[in-house]
């Protein structure tokens, strides 16, 4: 089995991209992806692996050999969650299958060594699919801003650094303070015997005031050049979520400012709050990742609602711009399948010479933007109630130059 304890994400991803199942397989293999959020108990959360899975197969051939293999699986999954310590909100289950009349612990023991397993830290909605392909759609929505985050937690006495995925929450390094003088030292320093005589009322603290200032300022430089130092560049999307405490407040923007002008793709979000122990730190990082990706979409889907020129939308005007190559981000409503068509690698909403049919233009459109590079962006219920889109499936932003009304297949 191959779990992202074992690969990154982004190599369990790539492989997931890269699956499929040939014509000449079509009739007896089959690609299962479940999503499963973990808002329950494990026996909810069982409970909902074996009803999402069994729809699925029923909407197949209900044939005995589809449900032999459907009961298998259900095994495997239930299994496979009752075993993991730890779900987070919820998990992503893809799979392999073929119809076969081998024996229960045989298929078993094929559904556990070909099966993918990932934890989620967002919960996705319960979906089970069959196809040729797999429904990458919830897990590109929920990870694609995940991949590269990181968080800085600053205190007075020390910064730690993490690195934050799908599946961990890491320290990566941390930085104690060397400006630091021990707090008894500083007071009598300043308060002492041998110093009162000269401090007049209130001095005192405002001198302290000062060198702790001073103090947390240079600081908060060396973290940022241990930052810089330590953790790579990367050209893709960074986030670097910054708690920080009330004693660096008003030197903390210009320091993360300094690092943002040095990495293009950095975008920083500070939050002026600490945390007692990591676990406290993980459960707020998720929730601003949330809010953070919640906010994204809100952005996109309300430049949609007030400037359609720049959107393809529709099932024919989306294709279209997904043969040329012209989709940014995909904006799609969870569970809008429709029929397709494939002709070499290009997309069609109808049947054109040679093209052959593909059972879900949903899963390969999302497939389609996720390897050249675009951003998925998935309307589900709670956002059709902030943002009604009630006219729209599926929509593509495209670049403003484009002249898309009048782009044919021939250019």
């Amino acid at each position: 089995m191959n779990t992202t304890n074992t690969q990154t994400t982004g190599t369990l991803f790539t492989s997931l991209l890269g699956a499929e199942i040939s014509p000449e397989q079509e009739n007896d293999h089959f690609l299962l992806s479940l999503y499963v959020p973990n808002d329950s108990s494990k026996l909810q959360v069982s409970q909902v692996i074996k009803s999402h899975i069994s729809r699925a197969f029923k909407s197949q051939e209900s044939t005995k050999d589809f449900m032999r293999v459907a009961d298998a699986i259900t095994e495997v999954f239930e299994k496979h969650v009752h075993d993991t310590p730890e779900l987070l909100e919820g998990m992503a289950f893809f799979t392999p299958f073929q119809l076969t009349t081998d024996r229960p612990e045989d298929i078993r023991e094929k559904i556990v060594s070909e099966m993918i397993f990932i934890k989620l830290h967002s919960a996705p909605q319960p979906n089970a699919t069959i196809g040729t392909i797999y429904n990458l759609d919830q897990l590109a929505f929920i990870t694609q801003r995940q991949f590269y985050a990181h968080v800085l937690h600053v205190t007075r006495n020390e910064a730690d650094v993490y690195q934050y995925d799908t599946q961990s929450f890491e320290k990566i390094f941390t930085i104690e303070n060397p400006y630091l003088v021990d707090k008894e030292k500083e007071h009598l320093e300043f308060y002492g015997p041998s110093q009162g005589k000269r401090v007049v009322h209130g001095t005192g603290s405002n001198k302290l005031s000062k060198r702790e200032d001073k103090e947390n300022e240079q600081f908060l430089k060396r973290v940022i050049e241990s930052f810089e130092k330590k953790v790579p560049v990367t050209d893709q999307h960074e986030l670097l979520f910054v708690y920080y405490s009330e004693n660096f407040e008003d030197h903390i923007k210009d320091a993360v400012d300094a690092l943002d002008k040095k990495r293009k793709n950095l975008h920083c979000i500070l939050i002026d709050k600490n945390h007692p122990t990591a676990s406290e730190l993980k459960k707020a990082t998720t929730q601003e990742l949330k809010n953070h990706r919640n906010k994204a979409t809100d952005t996109v889907l309300n430049a949609l609602k007030n400037n359609r020129s720049t959107f393809a939308v529709g099932w024919n005007d989306v294709t279209k711009a997904s043969r040329h190559g012209m989709i940014e981000a995909l904006i799609i409503k969870v569970g809008a399948e429709q029929e397709g068509y494939l002709l070499e690698d290009y997309l069609y909403s109808y049947p054109i010479m040679g093209s052959s049919k593909v059972d879900s233009l949903y899963r390969h459109l999302v497939r389609a933007t996720i390897q050249s590079g675009g951003e998925i962006y998935l309307i589900d219920k709670g956002l059709q109630k902030k943002n009604p889109l009630h006219d729209i499936e599926v929509a593509a932003l495209i670049p403003s130059h484009a002249d898309f009304l009048n782009i044919t297949d021939s250019d």
